[in-house]
């Protein structure tokens, strides 16, 4: 059962990796120009590569029963942590933000007022937030939960990390 999750899970993250991974690409030399974006970028960096070397795990490893190496569980383990300290502050953020949303709509109709620049209304705005809050959720939640099946899995399935050559 655990194997299952797993299985969709994974195939669930993907889209997103690949979204992270085009914009890590984009961004990474407005990052150099403005460090302030560094940190966010790396984490954004780290969790594509979780998705990508996991599902390699899952693919490779306890699909076809070929043998990983040593240093493949390490990317995995290192970008995990990484990941699950995204999913801690994005989960966190998104509470946070809930609590918070009159305030950020009284600041959206401060700010419609002072410029006749913003053509979307306040209900636009709050259901803009909402939404975004919903899919930060689901995916935080979604992705926490992958890591912590993939510490699982990777002690059930040390025995595919070898220090031979694939």
């Amino acid at each position: 059962m655990t194997l299952k999750i797993y299985r969709i899970l994974s195939f669930i993250l993907i889209p997103p990796a690949i979204l992270f991974s085009i914009m890590v690409l984009i961004f990474i030399a407005d990052a150099f120009a403005n460090p302030a974006m560094l940190l966010p970028l790396f984490m954004i960096a780290c969790i594509a590569i979780y998705t990508f070397t996991s599902f390699n795990f899952l693919m490779r490893g306890i699909d076809n029963g070929k043998k990983l190496t040593p240093s493949s569980r390490d990317w995995i383990r290192v970008n995990a942590i990484v990941s699950i300290i995204f999913c801690l502050l994005m989960l966190s953020s998104s509470f946070e933000i809930n609590t918070e949303l009159k305030l950020l709509q009284d600041m959206f109709k401060e700010t419609r007022k002072q410029s006749d620049s913003i053509k979307i209304s306040e209900a636009e705005f709050a259901g803009y937030l909402k939404n975004m809050l919903i899919i930060f959720l689901v995916y935080s939640a979604l992705l926490l939960l992958h890591t912590i099946l993939t510490f699982r899995l990777l002690k059930q399935y040390r025995e595919i990390f070898t220090a031979d050559e694939q």
